[in-house]
């Protein structure tokens, strides 16, 4: 009996001494997060003037905040705050703040190589010849988000010019050569694509003359090159706008809406996709759903209507079909689904309808999404 006794009291030592440890631990975590809360709303709560500290004390320059770091939206961590130099320099570049409120680092070095290679090279023999071909602004950008090398168009010129072509591809030697010295000078900057009024463009490309530079040019930025031609195909398909609006698509547009999605030549597009809008500003117009056949034949009248129209429409896209979340699932109706006793959801989604010239009746209508 006494010897029961006695492992009861080395049973019940062993366990309070475990629970007595649990609760240490659990106290310095409580400290711990309490401790980092507290640092995290200091750092946060005096950011800006952190962040001129930090910059002072690592680079040794002034700077002001131009944009505060401000939480991201719908995700945790912050948006980098954004500072400029204050000595006459007006360079930009951010600081980094991690998800705790901390500054992390920043990218002043990249800004500040940038802008020594602008003073190096601004009377360099490359700039010269550049701007000897037309070209009335070179720079390696200011800013963090700039491209590796902006060239700028004389005023009159527009991307979508053959002028424009010969230009840059008798100005791609010029800068290959721009290129080898900065690697034979140890710069360690590269610049494989350079920026031209804003459309990027790649040095290596395979182009064969200056027109195939531009259709390549383009089909890279159509949303740049497609002003040229895309409000003369607007008015090409408003001639079917009555129509589609009879089936209740675009109630209150006043024009098609139109999307180049691929171009082969710099001056046409080569392929469309037309938006069909189901409902005005305030949420009213039709329903459509995947698995019912008046609603598949109102699709198929607006690509009947879309085949008359002499532009290479190839897809469209609808603004609001209800469809299963399995683009798979849609070979069966909603009812038959159900009754297999599959989980399934269901809303409300943008989809595409591809390849419109290949699509003879309403039952060959595939929804994408």
């Amino acid at each position: 009996m006494e010897k029961k006794k006695k492992t009861l009291i080395v049973v019940s030592s062993a366990v309070g001494g475990f629970l007595a440890a649990l609760l240490l631990l659990f106290l310095a975590l409580v400290f711990l997060l309490t401790k980092g809360i507290q640092e995290i709303g200091d750092d946060f709560g005096y950011s800006n003037e952190k962040i001129l500290t930090y910059i002072k004390e690592k680079h040794g320059i002034e700077v002001t905040v131009i944009r505060e770091a401000e939480p991201n939206k719908g995700v945790p961590g912050f948006e980098d705050a954004r500072v400029r130099t204050t000595d006459g320099t007006d360079l930009e570049f951010d600081v980094n703040i991690n998800m705790f409120g901390k500054i992390s680092g920043d990218n002043y070095e990249n800004v500040k190589k940038r802008y020594e290679l602008d003073q190096k090279y601004a009377d360099s023999r490359f700039f010269k010849e550049l701007r000897e071909l037309g070209f009335t602004q070179i720079t390696f950008g200011h800013k963090p988000e700039d491209p590796p090398l902006y060239l700028e168009l004389p005023e009159d010129r527009k991307l979508a010019d053959s002028d424009t072509f010969r230009m840059l591809y008798e100005a791609l030697p010029v800068l290959k050569n721009l290129q080898n010295d900065l690697s034979e000078n140890g710069t360690d900057y590269h610049i494989d694509t350079i920026s031209v009024n804003g459309a990027a463009l790649s040095l290596y490309g395979d182009y064969e003359s200056p027109e195939d530079l531009g259709n390549q040019w383009a089909a890279d930025n159509i949303d740049l090159f497609d002003d040229s031609f895309i409000e003369q195909d607007i008015a090409k398909a408003a001639n079917i706008l009555p129509a589609l609006k009879s089936l209740g698509f675009n109630p209150e547009s006043s024009k098609p809406e139109l999307e180049c999605v691929e171009m082969i030549q710099y001056n046409r597009c080569h392929a469309y996709s037309m938006t069909l809008l189901t409902e005005d500003q305030y949420g009213n117009g039709i329903q459509l759903r995947y698995d019912r056949t008046e609603d598949k034949e109102k699709i198929f009248a607006a690509i009947q209507l879309i085949h008359a129209v002499d532009l290479p429409i190839e897809k469209i896209a609808i603004d609001h079909v209800y469809v299963p979340d399995d683009p798979k699932q849609q070979l069966h109706s909603e009812e038959e689904l159900k009754q297999r006793g599959e989980q399934v959801n269901f809303a409300y989604q943008t989809v595409e309808v591809m390849n419109l010239e290949h699509i003879k009746t309403a039952e060959e209508i595939v929804f994408f999404y």
